[in-house]
């Protein structure tokens, strides 16, 4: 239960700390989803490398 106490007290403090900069929140925002697009495109490219990996492995056995 203090766990879950100090975590919401987290929260709203963040929340208020976004209020503060509004500004600042569009930048991280900008910066997570630069992040996830960078990650989601690694992601595709190794799944699509290893899919090819296998399919090339299929032939030569």
């Amino acid at each position: 239960m203090g766990q879950n106490a100090y975590f919401a007290a987290n929260l709203v403090n963040l929340g208020e700390h976004i209020q503060e900069g509004a500004g600042k929140k569009y930048v991280i925002t900008l910066q997570t989803e630069r992040f996830f697009r960078i990650s989601s495109v690694c992601m595709l490219f190794i799944i699509t490398s290893l899919k090819h990996f296998a399919f090339r492995r299929q032939r030569l056995n």
